[in-house]
């Protein structure tokens, strides 16, 4: 009974240790967790300066760079919404001497009120407001554009001679295509005269170079923007 009993726990034994070697061993299976790819960052373009038209040189005065551009682009319609009138009692076509208000013309009887621009060349001038187109597109012609303005001052501290002729905030410089005549000049002076964001005056030139414009009863103006080499 004994061996029996024996027999029979070895052949249980043989058979469970048989079972376990047919039967594969359980394998971990390890979860993957995805690796996140780093994402490039968007690039981001470089901002590329916009030059003016003309090759403007640029102050950094909203307003005066609106004028400068202007200018630079030959712009009339540009400019003309930018031209501060003066509007005056016209005084008699006859009267002589340089400066002072504008002369009356046909239909106008004196002392008719007329908004006219100041245009001065060695004297005192003026242009109506039905002849700034062209007045514009003149002085625009006379201009050497090819290097921009050739500089940019403050204008004197000083009070106006007369009410109605600015003295101007700002005075932007620019060279004559043809040189003045007379020994040492180089090229004759026009200038754009700028007070409050406005174009308030017009010089056409008289006999000075854009240096000599660059100062006022011989001491140097406060300059804005360098002159040209």
């Amino acid at each position: 009974m004994r061996m029996t009993v024996l027999v029979g726990i070895i052949v249980a034994a043989l058979l469970t240790d048989c079972d376990s070697q047919d039967k594969p061993a359980a394998t971990a299976t390890a979860t993957a967790t995805p690796t996140s790819q780093p994402t490039a960052a968007p690039q981001t373009p470089t901002p590329t300066p916009t030059g003016v038209a003309g090759g403007a040189r640029q102050t950094g005065i909203a307003d005066m760079d609106a004028i400068l551009g202007a200018i630079a682009a030959r712009n009339v319609d540009a400019l003309l919404a930018r031209i501060a009138l003066q509007e005056m009692a016209c005084i008699d076509s006859r009267t002589q001497g340089a400066g002072g208000p504008v002369r009356c013309g046909a239909g106008f009887p004196i002392g008719s009120q007329v908004k006219a621009f100041p245009t001065p060349t060695c004297e005192g001038e003026w242009t109506r407001e039905p002849d700034l187109r062209a007045m514009l597109a003149q002085w625009l012609d006379g201009v050497d554009l090819t290097r921009g303005v050739y500089a940019v001052v403050r204008g004197p501290s000083i009070p106006r001679s007369e009410p109605y002729w600015p003295v101007g905030e700002y005075w932007a410089i620019y060279q004559t295509k043809q040189p003045t005549a007379g020994p040492g000049r180089a090229g004759q002076a026009k200038v754009a005269v700028i007070e409050g964001g406005k174009l308030v005056a017009l010089r056409f030139g008289c006999s000075l170079t854009p240096a000599e414009e660059m100062t006022f009863r011989g001491s140097a103006l406060p300059v804005v923007l360098p002159a040209l080499p």
